[in-house]
């Protein structure tokens, strides 16, 4: 927080200073044509990490101030280009919204998006984002099919259309257990 205009420092310390600090953690003027250059930091995390077949948004955050001069954002699962992408910043943060592709098929994706303005930015999500076709799982069998309260027991869940994931999770209750494939 700024008092007055002569106590508003940049990061390099410079009272109302151009500097910002990009990506890679160094203190730059977004018009130098070595911001954002050769660093592999990623985007914050995804959510939601899991969706369903189909047309999803997801949303991934980050900090505002590292991409500064931001025109055009391009984002793609896999090698799939998104629907859309789009980057809003309100205050400190940005979230890049991406439109998961309507023929996206089950499984387990990294995003990457690119930032295109002063300088050109590639970057990966924290985490993968699970796409499931619920329509597609089908459940033949558990085992066992009875346990005494309270026991601690190993379920056999077997079926088609299951992704493995590390979000996949049996939920008992406020209790959540991850799957095992």
């Amino acid at each position: 927080m700024c008092g007055d205009n002569s106590t508003c420092l940049d990061c390099a310390n410079v009272p109302n200073g151009p500097n910002i600090t990009d990506l890679c953690g160094n203190c730059k003027q977004t018009s130098d044509p070595t911001y954002n250059v050769g660093c592999g930091t990623k985007l914050g995390k995804l959510h939601p990490l899991v969706v369903a077949y189909g047309n999803i948004n997801i949303g991934i955050s980050i900090p505002a101030s590292t991409l500064a001069n931001v025109v055009n954002t391009t984002c793609m699962f896999n090698s799939t280009l998104a629907e859309s992408s789009k980057m809003e910043t309100k205050g400190r943060v940005s979230t890049v919204t991406a439109a998961t592709p309507a023929n996206l098929t089950a499984g387990t994706y990294t995003v990457t998006c690119t930032f295109f303005g002063t300088t050109t930015v590639t970057t990966t999500a924290k985490n993968t984002l699970t796409v499931v076709n619920v329509g597609a799982m089908s459940l033949t069998s558990i085992s066992p099919s009875v346990s005494l309260v309270k026991s601690t027991v190993k379920l056999s869940i077997t079926g088609t259309g299951f992704v493995n994931s590390p979000e996949l999770a049996c939920k008992y209750g406020n209790r959540k257990v991850p799957a095992t494939f």
